[in-house]
C-alpha cells in the first residue's frame, strides 16, 4: 500500500513539474546557452550542428531576414518579436585579417549563446572549408574550436 502512494505521489510531482514547463537541461545548456524558448545555443553546439548538418539550426536568421520581420538592433528586441530566433548567417569579412586567409574561403558568423535584450559578444565564426573560431568579446579576439 505505501508502495503504491509512494508511485502515485512521484507521478503526480512529474506530472505538476511537466505542466509547469519544468525541463531538465543538458550542463552545457545550463552554463548560459539556452536561448528564451530552451534552444541550446553554446558554442558546442551550434559548431556541432554545423558540423553535421552543414548549416545553422533552423531559429537562425540572418540579419536581413530578422529585419523583414520586425528586428531592430538598436532596440534590442529580437527576443520580443522573433521568441525563440538567434542571428546568424551574414557572411564575416575577416578586415582584421585575424583569422587564417585562404582563396575561395568564405566566413560567416553567428550568435552564440543569445538569451534576450541585445545580442552579446559571444560568436561562432565558421568557414565553407570546414573552420570553426569562437570569440567572446566581439572580434577583439578568436580560439580555434578544436573539440569533437
Amino acid at each position: 500500500m505505501k508502495l503504491r502512494l509512494f508511485r502515485a505521489g512521484c507521478l503526480l510531482l512529474l506530472a505538476v513539474l511537466l505542466a509547469a514547463g519544468c525541463a531538465l537541461r543538458t550542463e552545457d545548456a545550463a552554463r548560459g546557452g539556452s536561448g528564451a524558448d530552451g534552444a541550446d545555443n553554446s558554442f558546442a553546439t551550434i559548431i556541432g550542428h554545423l558540423r553535421e548538418h552543414g548549416e545553422l539550426p533552423e531559429h537562425f536568421l540572418t540579419k536581413a531576414e530578422a529585419r523583414k520581420r520586425g528586428w531592430n538592433a538598436k532596440s534590442c528586441n529580437l527576443a520580443d518579436v522573433l521568441p525563440g530566433a538567434s542571428i546568424g548567417g551574414d557572411r564575416f569579412q575577416n578586415r582584421e585579417g585575424l583569422l587564417p586567409a585562404k582563396s575561395g574561403r568564405i566566413w560567416r558568423e553567428a550568435d552564440a549563446e543569445y538569451e534576450s535584450g541585445c545580442r552579446n559578444a559571444k560568436r561562432v565564426v565558421y568557414s565553407n572549408d570546414g573552420l570553426y573560431y569562437v570569440t567572446e568579446d566581439h572580434y577583439k579576439s578568436f580560439r580555434e574550436w578544436t573539440a569533437p
